[in-house]
């Protein structure tokens, strides 16, 4: 790396450091979907990529989003809000899922909790659990749905898409095409004491456990303390 710095200029360098960057989105890429660009396509993505950023970014920063409310809060009449979240289970080697929906009246209508057998970072879990959760709503017939978790940086990416070079880009891109198959779906923030329901479901995963109005034992209270707080 520094023998390759050394020699380039400045913007040179930029672009050098922006070809690596894509060069390990490719790679994150192949393994999760089984997808690479060529290298001509890698060179043509960076070139835009640099250009837009210049060109949009510069001189602009982009806020995150806030959580709306300390208390769990019911869905509007015909909705349905699924909860999800991510979890890091046995020191890392697992990933915990956790999702629940529920409609306006805060009563709990599906839920699931997942064990996946592989390693991922904290964001990387909150993106899975997000899927998890749009499939889960478009299993059940949905049309009308909110989505919430408490990774602001994901629901940013949620809400303001672009191409994103992480292990969680790919994942972001799945989500926001299922997107389109609900007549309504939006993303919004919350803190993380509004989505215990969900955490607890995710630490709790075991394998692959799925329902309807037969939530666990465990977090049947919380689901029941939240429609009461609401």
């Amino acid at each position: 790396m520094f023998a390759v710095t050394s020699q380039l200029e400045k913007q040179e360098i930029k672009y050098f450091l922006c070809i690596c960057w894509a060069l390990w989105w490719c790679r994150n890429n192949k393994l999760a979907e089984g997808n690479c660009l060529v290298p001509d396509q890698v060179i043509c993505f960076v070139v835009r990529y640099l250009e837009s950023f210049r060109s949009q970014f510069s001189n602009t920063s982009i806020p995150l989003p806030r959580a709306r409310s300390l208390s769990w809060q019911g869905p509007p009449p015909n909705y349905v809000k699924l909860n999800f979240d991510g979890a890091i289970l046995n020191h890392g080697t697992d990933t915990g899922l956790g999702i629940v929906a529920r409609d306006a009246c805060g009563t709990c209508v599906g839920w699931a909790a997942i064990r996946v057998p592989r390693r991922s970072s904290g964001e990387l879990a909150e993106a899975l659990a997000a899927r998890e959760a749009v499939q889960l709503a478009l299993c059940r017939g949905w049309q009308y749905v909110i989505v919430e978790g408490h990774c602001s940086s994901l629901i940013s990416k949620l809400l303001s898409p672009s191409r994103e070079l992480s292990p969680t880009g790919p994942i972001t891109v799945d989500i926001l095409k299922l997107v389109s198959n609900f007549r309504s779906c939006s993303f919004q923030l919350i803190s993380r004491t509004c989505n215990s329901v969900a955490h607890r479901l995710a630490k709790s995963a075991l394998g692959f456990a799925e329902g309807i109005s037969d939530i666990p034992i465990s977090v049947a209270s919380f689901v029941a303390l939240d429609a009461i707080v609401s």
